[in-house]
């Protein structure tokens, strides 16, 4: 590769060319010289076979002064001059309809592309234009691109407008004989009558930068062309490009190229004892290297692959990532593999492509379907080390190699995914520091690769890594809801609250299937049982509302299914998933978190809609409490003792009985009008946010005066070691107020309508200090919880106070944070947005609201908080 390189002379910067091609502004001009190593002729080569052709058809004359014998001995004439347009106008009119079916013969002969073509195929150009006739240029291209002749002026107007790539034929295509320009009246007809095409030619001339290829640039009408299109651009024209080889040109016409055109030739010196191959080769180690620049240049402005799509899955995006790997490295066919689990040893999920055929990915299903150690990529994929390992084949059928590995043994072979393949590149998929895969991909041109395609594979097997390293997090999120076997054990769970217990309430929750893309229903095992069916699920691109639930992050209530079903307008609605679980009346569905990521949908039905609206929050708030619980013991029943949720939800059961069994809301209303009953019952619903079921170190109970605009404490409590000395356990801050354009309020306000939900504030958030800081006892660099409590009983939603809890200790003389995990973290969050949903019945009544709002709520609270 050295020495084909070493003939290539470059005396610029070639950066412009990879910049124009990497941001879809550079046309690749093919000529006839593209076509001669694939066994065609150049121009002159084809008028010499039509004169030999034209000379045996004159036999039949014995009049030499005939008119055909003139033509013909005038065309040989001109043909020995170089006057190629000519002599073929005057063979046009020896051979006639002839001269057209003779190319065709010769054109049709040849059914391969030659290395050239392949090498241009690899390069993404916006733009494909050839003078040639046959089809080598098409189908070296693994996909069907469209291909206009002069005569589609307007497509190809079109194409530039888009800028979709095209493959334009100036002189026609052997397959429509009748578009092919050959002699000098064509070519006339082609500049002259058909205006709209030349002025496509020179829009593209002077809006993108060409790479010419096979082309002499002698030809009388493309610099004519470049003539009209440097008059109208002037100094905005080019630079364009020109592979030629040095018995093409010399030095005053590189000169004449680079000042008349801002054309700069990339000179191929001939080497002693050349061949034919030889030159191609020349050609396709630039085109070679020029493909591995361009690599490197888009993978480094590529976007990040979107791994943060609440659809995320894992086998589409893998799929896509590979394919888009192929596209940048110009490979034809790759294979990438990962490991199941890090515990469990060998490449077992397998993706390929071939960008030739059908797209496929699949899972072994068998131990003898995975990829072994005693395969090249096993032993690749064992490897270990800080070194990413790689191995590549320059010509796989010499075994010819370079590696970073000190030693291969020849055991291991590679298996490629087609006998035309030559050239494998192939290195490790790492993730979190360690081996998790193997990605290999594949050319039919021998020594295909350069090191900069090696770090284009590199860059996109670190996206590779990174995308396993997402699924692991997202299957563990999911794992986490493995005690929620189905339904049924989320029936159980659910009814623990007494409110959703005593409605007619059916659940089904949709497992996420990350890895293949599905939402997999787990519903009542001896229902499906008995319609025979051992599962039912969606796909992520189907329509239904689990996955119109999943991609939107949002809840969802539907008043009456089969209303909404039989609507033209209602799209996200699957008819059969209604009828395969007999779904009737109002339906609700959420998604469900564990942690960051949505870990299933759950979806909830009742006959009586006016029931299933009003218990829409609690059912979601339930759902993520449990799924959240910090201490779930995969070893026992989901129903023991040990399962902490349970045990708060038990525990504040036991404080809502009264609101829960008084249906008629004026008894309760009346009974928590009396101070001493509303504080006995608010004490009794917190308390448990303290207690060992949810460990908060300090709670505080906020109401809102919309009308004052002012937040007042009505009640607080801190258990016995997050207590300061001189302080009471109870009620410590009661009757601190904060203004609601105190920007730590205002954030509360301004959020609640879209998040009603808690979640953590911190100092770093806000520009100004917390004016709370010391009157709170807060630690001033720690965080806390703030979970506004909404009523949404009026068309608009309204605060009705916030509950602000924390995890603050004294310590000496000063207050500091205790660091809990991410997931406890989120279950005390849970925790309270469980509570604000019950606090909320509380305080939406307005006389209690008032009673609050104007009085002072305990007896013994102090006259003024202490500093």
């Amino acid at each position: 590769m050295h020495n084909l390189l070493s003939s290539i002379e470059i005396n610029f910067d070639i950066r412009p060319l990879v910049d124009a091609i990497s941001s879809q502004k550079a046309v690749v001009y093919v000529g006839a010289g593209a076509s001669i190593s694939a066994g065609l002729p150049d121009w002159k080569a084809l008028l010499v076979s039509s004169l030999m052709k034209a000379k045996a058809n004159l036999k039949e004359f014995d009049n030499d002064n005939s008119n055909f014998s003139k033509s013909f001995n005038l065309a040989e004439k001109l043909l020995r001059e170089g006057d190629f347009l000519m002599s073929a106008e005057l063979l046009q009119q020896v051979l006639g309809n002839e001269l057209g079916e003779h190319i065709w013969e010769i054109f049709k002969k040849t059914s391969q592309p030659s290395q050239i073509h392949k090498a241009i195929s690899r390069i993404p150009f916006s733009t494909a234009i050839t003078t040639n006739y046959d089809k080598l240029l098409e189908m070296s291209y693994n996909e069907t691109h469209p291909v206009y002749t002069w005569r589609l002026a307007e497509n190809i107007f079109r194409s530039i407008k888009k800028n979709t790539f095209a493959i334009i034929k100036t002189h026609g295509d052997i397959e429509d004989l009748s578009s092919l320009v050959l002699t000098r009246t064509q070519y006339r007809d082609l500049m002259q009558i058909n205006k709209s095409f030349n002025d496509g030619l020179t829009i593209l001339l002077s809006l993108k930068t060409f790479l010419f290829i096979g082309s002499s640039l002698k030809d009388f009408d493309l610099l004519r062309l470049m003539d009209d299109a440097k008059l109208t651009y002037k100094s905005n024209f080019g630079p364009h490009y020109a592979i030629l080889f040095e018995n093409e040109v010399d030095e005053s016409f590189i000169k004449y190229l680079k000042d008349s055109y801002n054309i700069n030739v990339i000179l191929c010196r001939i080497p002693e004892n050349y061949t034919g191959d030889m030159l191609t080769d020349i050609v396709c180690s630039f085109l070679k290297t020029l493909s591995g620049s361009v690599s490197q240049k888009l993978v480094k402005s590529n976007k990040i692959v979107n791994i943060n799509s609440a659809s995320f899955s894992f086998n589409d995006i893998i799929h896509n990532l590979l394919r888009e790997t192929l596209k940048l490295t110009g490979a034809e066919r790759g294979i990438v593999s990962f490991v199941e689990s890090r515990n469990i040893p060998g490449l077992e999920y397998i993706f390929k492509d071939d960008l030739y055929q059908k797209n496929e990915y699949y899972k072994s299903e068998n131990y003898a379907e995975r990829i072994s150690h005693d395969t090249i990529l096993g032993f690749i994929y064992s490897l270990g080390g800080r070194e990413r390992k790689y191995l590549y084949y320059s010509d796989i059928s010499k075994n010819q190699k370079i590696s970073n590995i000190d030693t291969i043994p020849e055991k291991y072979q590679y298996s490629p995914l087609s006998s035309e393949t030559k050239s494998v590149l192939i290195t490790q998929v790492f993730s979190d520091g360690s081996p998790v895969g193997v990605v290999a991909i594949e050319s039919s041109m021998a020594d295909a690769f350069t090191l900069e395609h090696l770090k284009t594979i590199e860059s996109q097997s670190s996206s590779f890594g990174a995308i396993f390293k997402e699924l692991e997090l997202r299957e563990k999120s999911v794992k986490e809801i493995d005690l929620l076997s189905n339904a049924i054990a989320l029936q159980g769970l659910m009814d623990n609250c007494i409110r959703l217990k005593r409605f007619k309430i059916s659940y089904l929750f949709y497992e996420i299937n990350y890895r293949k893309g599905e939402l997999v229903a787990r519903y009542d095992p001896e229902i499906l049982s008995t319609l025979n069916e051992l599962e039912f699920s969606y796909k992520f691109d189907e329509t239904s509302l689990a996955t119109h639930i999943l991609k939107q992050q949002n809840e969802k209530y539907i008043d009456d299914i089969i209303i909404s079903t039989q609507d033209n307008n209602e799209t996200i609605i699957s008819p059969k998933g209604i009828k395969f679980f007999n779904i009737e009346g109002s339906i609700y569905a959420t998604p469900v978190k564990v942690g960051h990521y949505t870990s299933f949908i759950l979806v909830a039905w009742s006959r009586d809609s006016q029931q299933l609206v009003e218990v829409t929050s609690r059912i979601s708030r339930m759902a993520h409490f449990i799924t959240n619980s910090p201490d779930r013991d995969f070893s026992n029943n989901i129903a023991g003792e040990k399962y902490k949720a349970k045990r708060f939800i038990i525990e504040i059961n036991e404080s809502i009985k009264r609101l829960d069994q008084n249906i008629n809301r004026k008894s309760w209303v009346a009974f928590l009008q009396d101070e001493n009953n509303r504080f006995g019952f608010i004490k009794a619903l917190l308390k448990p946010l303290t207690g060992s079921n949810c460990e908060l170190a300090r709670i505080r109970l906020w109401v809102y005066n919309e009308e004052a605009k002012v937040f007042t404490c009505i009640y607080s409590y801190s258990t016995q070691s997050a207590t300061l000395k001189n302080c009471k356990k109870d009620n410590e801050y009661v009757g601190v107020t904060s203004r609601a354009d105190d920007p730590y309020c205002s954030f509360t306000i301004n959020r609640f309508k879209d998040n009603p939900y808690a979640m953590h504030q911190h100092r770093k958030m806000f520009p100004a200090e917390d004016v709370n800081t010391k009157r709170l006892h807060k630690d001033p660099d720690g965080k806390w919880i703030v979970g506004p409590i909404v009523s949404r009983r009026t068309k608009e939603p309204v605060l009705l106070g916030f509950i602000s809890a924390d995890n603050h200790y004294p310590e000496g003389d000063v207050i500091k944070e205790k660091i809990l995990s991410e997931k406890y973290d989120a279950y005390q969050r849970y925790a309270i947005d469980l509570i604000n949903d019950i606090l909320r019945e509380v305080l939406s009544v307005k006389p209690i609201i008032k009673s609050i709002t104007g009085t002072t709520p305990v007896k013994d609270s102090p006259e003024e908080v202490r500093a």
